[in-house]
């Protein structure tokens, strides 16, 4: 399935000479973000691979458009606004509002407690007013912020700033806050997003005391490892590049074979949803591996076999649940693949 970015970039309108020391207010319409994120993902699963787990795709996509906008819109002051439960004020005027709009997916509304919860760890403010639509709540906040000779932005497609609502927040309580590291880590280790907590800036909790004599411990991802050998020379490391069909063919035999296989790719970002696979990397015992360039494009780069007919052969392959796979970050692989078909 070939998934895109939830979110335009969005670039930040070009400051004029009279922007000069004028605060901005930026208004995000989290429904529809939601929604978008919620289509553009895979279907990912808190237990990856077990359909009966919890679902995570619009929550994970949530986090990275969310910290997109915040890397890449300066603001004083945001909101990320979301429709309030239950019927608005619109349906007492016309009962047939909506009538004819699909009910929103099962995995989707499980979603909504989480997001606004994970909104909120990265320093947003989150309003849903009850009996009230996200755009009348940006509605209102935009007519009260204008006049005041203040910069808006907003994140929406169909806002027609046309309702006034009572009873929102001061604008002091709109004030752009800090991340919260701590309650990032506890909800990505909840959701399954170690991966992302570790990107985000998030640290890894303490390492844990020591076991008691005559207790065993299991060493830890980051333990030093025992002392394994003598180290392999540069003659006992093989190491194929593959260019060319025949050594695909030959090497796919060896991952078809194999009990368990180190895979990992090389990207055109960290960011899983707009990363591009540029190469990929497998070993299947300690001093072999090889590599499949598919886009290097740098001076003096070899021809290379082209990257989706590639992929396309590997696919049975990295689609098989039978065949064991590992890898440093294999959630971050397992998203660019499927980014790819």
């Amino acid at each position: 399935m070939n998934t895109e970015t939830p979110a335009e970039p969005v670039s930040e309108p070009a400051a004029s000479p009279s922007d000069a020391g004028r605060k901005t207010l930026l208004l995000v319409d989290g429904s529809s973000y939601l929604y978008r994120a919620f289509h553009a993902m895979p279907d990912l699963r808190a237990v990856p691979g077990d359909p009966t787990s919890p679902a995570t795709g619009a929550i994970r996509g949530m986090i990275n458009m969310m910290q997109s906008l915040r890397k890449d819109v300066r603001a004083d002051y945001v909101a990320c606004v979301f429709d309030a439960k239950g019927p608005t004020f619109r349906d007492d005027w016309y009962p047939q509002y909506k009538a004819n709009r699909a009910p929103m997916p099962d995995d989707l509304r499980a979603q909504i407690p989480p997001i606004h919860d994970v909104v909120r760890i990265l320093g947003w403010k989150v309003l849903d007013v009850p009996g009230v639509e996200a755009d009348d709540v940006i509605g209102t906040l935009a007519v009260d912020w204008l006049p005041q000779g203040r910069r808006l932005l907003t994140i929406k497609t169909d806002c027609d700033l046309a309702g006034f609502v009572d009873g929102l927040p001061a604008l002091d309580a709109l004030t752009i806050g800090a991340m919260d590291v701590q309650a990032l880590m506890a909800f990505s280790e909840t959701y399954g997003f170690k991966g992302l907590a570790k990107s985000l800036g998030a640290t890894l909790p303490a390492a844990p005391a020591e076991p008691a004599a005559g207790h065993s411990a299991t060493p830890g991802l980051f333990d030093t490892p025992a002392p394994a050998g003598p180290p392999r020379t540069a003659t006992q490391v093989k190491y194929d590049t593959i260019l060319s069909w025949d050594l695909l063919d030959t090497w796919l035999a060896r991952l078809q074979a194999a009990d368990l296989v180190a895979v990992d790719t090389e990207t055109t970002s960290l960011d899983e949803m707009r990363a591009e696979i540029v190469g990929i990397s497998f070993s299947v015992t300690p001093g072999e591996a090889a590599y499949v360039p598919v886009a290097h494009n740098y001076g003096g780069a070899p021809d290379q076999l082209p990257r989706d007919e590639a992929l396309a052969r590997l696919k049975p392959w990295l689609e098989d649940a039978s065949k064991k796979k590992l890898g440093q970050h294999i959630k971050y692989d397992r998203h660019v693949f499927a980014n790819h078909g």
